[in-house]
């Protein structure tokens, strides 16, 4: 796939359709970059550049996306642990990310099985099957009038 965007911490690829312009990556803090060197290209890669459908590519790139949330919210809660502060704010800040968190680890697991599904669905039937056009029968019916 000729993507205009493929995850990178270096300045040699384009940038990520979520990541805003105005920051870099080389600028990243260095365990991000791990992440991204060692998880999320590696996906990027698997899921969206060598996928097969258009529909797999964007599924694909919901789950890398998905992973990228998920790490900065690794991220952002290893923070806290550091903190380690019992002040009523920092605990219900805490809740809250770690219920965002549970959000998007299940999301990327609804969307990375709707992915196994459908490569079981072409693995078993090949694709899926010719679509008719609703309006090609309504046509051939007013030819034949």
């Amino acid at each position: 796939m000729n993507s205009p965007s493929s995850v990178s911490a270096t300045g040699n690829a384009a940038r990520p359709f979520w990541v805003p312009d105005g920051v870099s990556l080389d600028s990243l803090p260095e365990e991000l970059k791990i992440a991204i060197a060692g998880i999320v290209n590696p996906a990027y890669q698997e899921l969206v550049v060598s996928a097969s459908s258009g529909l797999e590519q964007s599924t694909g790139l919901t789950i890398v996306h998905l992973l990228w949330l998920e790490i900065l919210d690794q991220i952002e809660l290893g923070k806290g642990v550091a903190q380690n502060s019992d002040a009523p704010d920092t605990l219900k800040h805490r809740e809250t990310m770690i219920a965002r968190h549970l959000r998007l680890v299940g999301a990327k697991n609804k969307t990375s099985n709707f992915l196994l599904r459908l490569h079981d669905f072409r693995q078993k039937w090949g694709s899926f099957p010719a679509q008719q056009d609703p309006l090609k029968g309504s046509i051939d019916r007013q030819k034949q009038e």
